[in-house]
């Protein structure tokens, strides 16, 4: 009992000196002890919120939210990895602004409204998360993994997704603005109502996608592929859609009017309706027809 008494006291020391002066104790903390850390860190902080800074509570909780949330650290001898998993936990309204996650595993969690503005997190895995309205801003998800997961609502403003997957993500109404997401895999999301407006999008794919009124509005959309896509009612107005793909895609309604680089053969390979707005001299064949041909 002693040794485990001085084990947690040690560890609510150190993360209390985390916290509280994090530039000088971070910085002298091995990496596999400064992940732990930074997980404490994040749950002290939420858990304090939560029960207006009750200090014998908070910090119980803490201790506990330190197990469940951290779960297991694969921390290999020769540093190449370290990953941190959090399975399936509740981590509702989380706080991991500016935290460094690369790596982390939080698959099947329910991340709901959790905070990761400015977050670093590089190769993380989010498979089958819950993440509906959490804050991604400028947070980098390069080579994340977010597939299955219902991120409807969700803020990505200005993030970074190079290469990420989120295929079979629900990411409705979700908001990709100014987001930087060459290479990004949407295919079979459903993305209904989401803003890419501004966003780079250059080599990204939605084969499959549902991006019904989605908007895309001065993006960069170069060589994206959208085979077998719901455009209808999206919005590609002074987009970039140089070499972008629209095999056997539905632009009805869509807005194409103002889009750059838009090309007679791209159309032909996709169908709409009276109500697709196209640049002048270009014609879109009726999905009906498109369907029979398509057979």
């Amino acid at each position: 009992m002693r040794v485990v008494f001085v084990t947690i006291l040690a560890v609510v020391l150190t993360v209390v000196g985390y916290i509280f002066s994090p530039d000088g104790w971070r910085n002298q903390l091995p990496p596999d002890v400064r992940y732990r850390a930074d997980i404490i860190a994040a749950g002290m902080k939420a858990t304090a919120r939560d029960l207006k800074f009750a200090a014998g509570p908070t910090i119980r909780k803490a201790l506990g939210r330190f197990q469940e949330e951290v779960g297991a650290i694969n921390d290999e001898i020769d540093g190449v990895s370290h990953r941190r998993v959090a399975v399936e936990q509740d981590l509702i309204g989380s706080d991991f602004q500016a935290t460094n996650l690369s790596d982390a595993l939080f698959s099947g969690s329910n991340m709901t409204a959790a905070d990761f503005r400015g977050a670093l997190l590089m190769r993380s895995g989010f498979e089958g998360t819950t993440l509906t309205g959490a804050d991604f801003a400028r947070a980098d998800l390069s080579n994340a993994n977010l597939t299955g997961g219902n991120i409807g609502g969700a803020s990505f403003r200005e993030a970074v997704l190079l290469q990420s997957v989120l295929r079979g993500a629900n990411l409705a109404r979700a908001d990709f603005t100014r987001a930087i997401a060459s290479g990004a895999r949407l295919g079979g999301a459903n993305v209904q109502a989401a803003r890419f407006n501004g966003a780079d999008l250059t080599g990204a794919t939605f084969v499959g996608a549902n991006l019904h009124s989605a908007s895309f509005g001065g993006a960069d959309v170069r060589s994206a592929a959208f085979k077998g896509a719901n455009l209808t009612n999206v919005d590609f107005d002074n987009a970039s859609l140089d070499n972008a793909t629209f095999s056997d895609a539905n632009l009805s309604g869509a807005k194409l009017s103002e889009a750059l680089g838009l090309t007679q053969d791209q159309v032909n390979a996709a169908c709409g309706d009276t109500a697709t707005e196209l640049p002048d001299g270009l014609t879109i064949r009726p999905c009906a027809e498109a369907s029979r041909s398509w057979e």
